[in-house]
């Protein structure tokens, strides 16, 4: 089947705030101290659905071959960081004489669930972004292969209410990380959406003035770090890092074409914006290795 899709059109806004995203993630995953530590990964939480919403964004009138594509290339990344993380966590094991314990830890029953349905692998746990962004192409394949979308975009209401429901409750019970960390609640609203941004029925939102993405962004930062900063026993910061994605990414959308997006993304793109994050990552406190990928 050949390829009948819509030519990729480069948006400087939208690589810009890529990289302006792996910056967040670099400060998800450094451990400051304090309230203001939390703060700061509660301000940062925006990095990760921006990472999904671009994908989306770029999935618009892309027919099965590209999807496809797409989804062997992101499969083969999961595969050789996986095989990173594997050797690196059984050589740690085996130097420590564990291997045995190590084993059966991360190869029973269990397995299985915790890397389709948790997208989760206790010893390579940042590959969580690949499962899910794997899970979704399959499921997007799908709907394309369908002629689906349309119906698909429908479900985008519920499944942001759902991962709202869901964020709430398992960061005000404190549950381990995992429960909240699924594709279908947190990848695949952030895609849709993404995706719904390019349609023709999100024009009137594309053609607001900047000033309403930038209220909209500053607001849903102040709401993402209100319940940590006077200790709520209510977590609801997920209300607020969900209008501050979705403000950064339609500034990006809307003027990715302007002169300064474009100077910025260079300089973004420049030697030292990689040695920056190398070494954040390089020295941040935990195990791990961490691909940053600069296209």
């Amino acid at each position: 089947m050949g390829d009948n899709s819509i030519p990729v059109v480069r948006n400087s806004g939208l690589d810009l705030l890529k990289g302006i995203a792996c910056m967040g993630v670099v400060f998800i995953h450094i451990n400051f101290p304090g309230i203001i530590g939390q703060i700061i990964k509660d301000v940062a939480s925006y990095a990760v659905p921006v990472f999904f919403m671009i994908a989306g964004y770029y999935a618009y009138k892309k027919d099965q071959s590209t999807i496809k594509r797409r989804l062997l290339k992101i499969t083969k990344i999961f595969l050789y960081a996986y095989i990173l993380f594997f050797v690196f966590s059984a050589a740690f094991a085996v130097y420590n004489y564990q291997i045995g314990d190590w084993i059966s830890k991360q190869f029973n029953w269990k397995t299985p669930i915790m890397y389709i349905c948790f997208c989760t692998i206790d010893f390579a746990i940042p590959l969580w972004y690949l499962i899910a962004m794997i899970e979704v192409y399959v499921v997007w394949l799908l709907v394309v292969k369908n002629n689906k979308e349309h119906v698909f975009l429908k479900l985008l209401p519920f499944l942001f209410v759902l991962q709202i429901i869901l964020t709430m409750y398992c960061e005000t019970k404190e549950t381990e990380w995992f429960w909240k960390t699924n594709f279908i609640t947190r990848a695949m609203p952030w895609f849709l959406l993404g995706y719904f941004f390019h349609t023709e029925k999100a024009e009137f939102i594309r053609d607001l003035n900047v000033w309403a993405f930038i209220v909209l962004t500053l607001i849903g930062s102040l709401i993402s770090i209100v319940p940590t900063a006077f200790d709520f026993g209510l977590k609801f910061n997920v209300i607020g890092y969900i209008p501050f994605a979705i403000g950064l990414f339609c500034i990006a959308v809307k003027y990715g074409g302007g002169y300064w997006f474009i100077q910025a993304d260079r300089v973004y793109r420049s030697e030292f914006i990689f040695k920056y994050l190398y070494i954040s990552c390089y020295y941040r406190q935990s195990p791990g290795v961490h691909l940053f990928r600069f296209s």
